[in-house]
């Protein structure tokens, strides 16, 4: 009987501190800084759990809400929610390599990222395609890695291939010229062969592109292999006046160089190089020609 009584004592004094525990209205605290916000709780009785969130548009500290919601009401040692923003959400890196350029700046951007595109040669990668990219200010996060939104990515875009600088290869044989465009990674083009006053029977005599053009990788660089020298003997204008010496060395496909002496005497003697030469003589056909008159 006394425990019964004691059963329905305890029981009557829990109903009375339920209907009578002080509630309060939860105020609206959104949009206030943390310790703004807990300064205005605090009377309330409440216990205050803060729990972080990211939120687009909120900056880290404010306030995005409560739970339960403002108006609600709250008994004094309820647990109260409130949570606050720790800034905008993170957005995770994607993989760009071998992206193409423009599909990788399309990802950032929806991201909120910000790219910033250099350009690099790339023996491997195609041109327009994303080399590697790296964060500037944590080049060691790798992707699904996450970063703010308004993050500088550095994106490296492929330009393809170096240009090469086309070798001088008259002059050599076909197999040094084939291993010295095979290092370039060009290859030869045979065309028939011709003479030529810049190599000796047999070597390479003439090539197309000139050496010092650049071309891509995989060009072909074309070549002839020379007969030998292309003489032309020089006409006769030992003895001749001016009048008839320049229009035969040029019909003859020589150069006139320098003149000396007195024009309107008869050509005393003619000059290759610095060395004498008489009507007749085999000469390289381009030759240039000096003049001497007495």
């Amino acid at each position: 009987m006394i425990g019964v009584l004691i059963a329905v004592t305890v029981a009557g004094v829990l109903a009375f501190q339920t209907l009578f525990t002080t509630s309060h209205v939860v105020p609206d605290v959104a949009g206030m800084q943390q310790a703004e916000a807990l300064n205005v709780l605090a009377p309330f009785k409440w216990n205050v759990v803060v729990t972080a969130q990211r939120s687009e548009g909120s900056a880290a500290g404010t306030v995005l809400g409560t739970d339960p919601e403002a108006g609600a009401d709250l008994a004094e040692g309820s647990t109260l929610t409130m949570f606050v923003s720790e800034g905008e959400p993170l957005a995770t890196l994607p993989d760009l390599t071998g992206v193409p350029e423009a599909d990788a700046i399309a990802q950032l951007e929806t991201l909120g990222l910000v790219p910033n595109v250099v350009r690099a040669d790339n023996e491997d990668i195609p041109a327009g395609a994303v080399i590697s990219w790296v964060v500037p200010e944590q080049p060691s996060i790798v992707a699904g890695g996450e970063v703010l939104r308004g993050t500088g990515i550095d994106v490296t875009v492929s330009n393809g291939p170096a240009m090469r600088d086309v070798p001088l290869i008259v002059g050599m044989t076909l197999e040094q010229a084939q291993a010295a465009l095979a290092e370039l990674r060009l290859t030869l083009l045979e065309t028939p062969p011709s003479k030529s006053n810049a190599a000796a029977q047999g070597l390479i005599g003439a090539q197309s592109p000139p050496p010092g053009e650049k071309v891509a990788r995989d060009s072909q660089v074309a070549y002839s292999i020379s007969l030998g020298p292309d003489l032309v003997a020089l006409p006769n204008i030992i003895g001749n006046n001016i009048s008839i010496v320049e229009p035969r060395l040029t019909e003859a496909g020589f150069v006139v160089g320098k003149v000396t002496g007195r024009q309107q005497n008869k050509l005393r003697k003619a000059l290759v190089g610095g060395q004498e030469v008489g009507n007749g003589d085999e000469i390289p056909r381009g030759s240039t020609i000096d003049l001497v008159f007495p």
